[in-house]
C-alpha cells in the first residue's frame, strides 16, 4: 500500500510533543498547584506553574528538532527577519493589553501597592526565557507543521488543524485540577467527562483564532524568531497587564480584548484564504466533484457479482488510497475521487475500509448472482471537522473513514 511519509511525521510530530508536555502540565496543574495552594503557599503555587509551563512550552520544539535530525536531516531555517516588524508586534500587543489597562486605571482599577516580591520574580522569569518557550512552540506549531501540513490541505486547512492540534495540546492545563476535584470527591467522573469535551471545544477554537494570527506572520515571513516573539510578547504583555492592575482581570477591558483578538484573527484567516484563491465552502466543505471511472471498465461496473465504490472526492486525505476489505480480506484500494468495481461471490459479507492505522465501521450486505450493491465512501473530517483531525486519528480511528450503501 502507498504511504504517506509526510502524514507519519504529523503524527510523529503529535505524539512527540504531547509526550513531552502532558505529563509536565498534569504533574504541575494536577498537583504542585493545589498542593501549594492548599498549603497556603500561593506564591509557590503561581510560581510552580510559571516554572511549568515554561519548559512544557519547550516540547513542540523538541518534537520539531528530533524530527529534523533524524527523520530529514535536515536543520530548520533561521531568518530574523526585519527588526521593524518585532516593533511593529509590541506596538499592537501594547495597544492590544497594556493601554486598556492603563484606561482602566482611569474607570476605578488601581495598581498593585506594594508590588510583591513574587509578582516581581515572576515578571523576571517571563522577560529572560519567555522568549525562548515562545520560540519553542512556533518552532513546532509554525516552523515544523505547517509546512508539512500546507502542501496535503492548503494553507487555510493547515492553519485549521495546526490550531486544532496545538489547542489540544493545552487539554491538561485545565482538565487536570478538574481530575483533582474528582478524586477528591467535588465532582463526578461525568462531570469530568463533559467537561473535558467542553474544554476542548474551547481549546480548539480559541487557538485555531490565535495560531492564525501566528500562522499568517510566518507565512508572510517564515521567521521562527519572529513569530516566537509575537507568541511571547502577546503572553508577557496580558499577563503583566493582569498581574499589576488590581480589578482589571474583572473588567469589561479584560473581557473585551480576546473578543478583539479574535475578531483580528479572522481578518486574517480570511486574507490567507482569498490569497490562495479559495471559496469558504473549499475551506471547510468538500469537493463537489463525482468520483470517476478511473481505471475501471464499463463491463466491470455493469455485470458480474460485485460491489461498486464511489469515494467522494475531498481534500482529506487526497493522496492516500483507501483499502477495501471485504470479510477481512484486502481486495482492492481506490483513489481519491475513484469509483471501482470489486467481485464478490454471492451471499453475505461484510465490507470495511482501512488506511495505516485508520477504518471505517464495517458494513453488512447480502449480494445474489449477476447482482452489484453501489456503497460511497470517503473521509469523516469533511467541512468543518477538520479541526477534529487529532481525534479522528486516536480516539475514534475506527470511524475517520465512512463507507455506506447507497439505496
Amino acid at each position: 500500500m502507498t504511504q504517506n511519509p509526510e502524514k507519519r511525521n504529523v503524527l510523529l510530530f503529535v505524539l512527540i510533543s504531547y509526550v513531552f508536555s502532558w505529563p509536565i502540565f498534569f504533574c504541575v496543574d494536577g498537583w504542585l498547584e493545589p498542593t501549594f495552594t492548599a498549603q497556603g503557599n500561593e506564591a509557590a503555587a503561581r510560581l510552580s506553574v510559571l516554572i511549568g509551563h515554561t519548559v512544557a512550552m519547550l516540547g513542540p520544539a523538541l518534537a520539531a528538532l528530533l524530527l529534523w535530525r533524524f527523520r530529514h536531516k535536515e536543520a530548520p531555517a533561521w531568518s530574523w527577519s526585519r527588526l521593524r516588524y518585532y516593533g511593529i508586534v509590541a506596538l499592537a500587543m501594547l495597544a492590544l493589553w497594556t493601554l486598556p489597562g492603563l484606561i482602566g486605571l482611569l474607570s476605578g482599577d488601581t495598581l498593585q501597592s506594594p508590588v510583591e516580591t513574587e509578582i516581581w520574580i515572576r515578571i523576571a522569569i517571563m522577560g529572560v526565557f519567555g522568549w525562548v518557550s515562545g520560540i519553542g512552540e512556533e518552532t513546532g506549531w509554525c516552523a515544523y507543521l505547517l509546512p508539512r501540513l500546507s502542501p496535503q490541505v492548503g494553507k487555510p486547512r493547515a492553519m485549521l488543524v495546526s490550531g486544532a492540534i496545538r489547542g489540544l495540546w493545552h487539554w491538561p492545563v485545565l482538565v487536570a485540577p478538574v481530575i483533582g476535584q474528582v478524586i477528591a470527591g467535588e465532582h463526578t467522573w461525568l462531570e469530568l467527562l463533559g467537561a473535558g469535551v467542553v474544554i476542548a471545544i474551547q481549546l480548539v477554537i480559541g487557538n485555531v483564532l490565535f495560531g492564525s494570527i501566528l500562522g499568517w506572520v510566518w507565512y508572510r515571513t517564515e521567521s521562527i524568531p519572529l513569530v516566537g516573539w509575537a507568541h511571547f510578547w502577546h503572553n508577557l504583555t496580558r499577563d503583566v497587564t493582569l498581574m499589576l492592575l488590581v480589578g482589571y482581570g474583572d473588567s469589561l477591558w479584560a473581557a473585551l480584548m480576546p473578543i478583539a483578538l479574535y475578531v483580528f484573527a479572522f481578518v486574517l484567516f480570511d486574507r490567507v484564504r482569498r490569497d490562495e484563491g479559495l471559496e469558504w465552502w473549499q475551506v471547510f466543505g468538500s469537493s463537489k466533484e463525482e468520483p470517476s471511472e478511473q481505471g475501471v471498465e464499463a463491463d466491470d461496473l455493469g455485470s458480474g457479482t460485485r460491489i461498486v465504490l464511489a469515494r467522494r472526492s475531498m481534500l482529506a486525505d487526497k493522496l492516500q488510497p483507501y483499502v477495501v476489505l471485504v470479510d477481512g480480506e484486502e481486495v482492492a484500494q481506490i483513489r481519491d475521487g475513484e469509483m471501482r468495481a470489486v467481485p464478490v461471490s454471492p451471499g453475505s459479507h461484510v465490507v470495511q475500509l482501512k488506511m495505516d492505522w485508520c477504518r471505517s465501521e464495517p458494513a453488512e450486505f447480502s449480494v445474489s448472482e449477476g447482482e452489484g450493491v453501489r456503497f460511497e465512501c470517503g473521509s469523516s473530517l469533511g467541512g468543518w471537522r477538520i479541526i477534529l483531525a487529532p481525534i479522528y486519528l486516536t480516539i475514534l480511528r475506527n470511524r475517520s473513514l465512512w463507507i455506506r450503501s447507497q439505496e
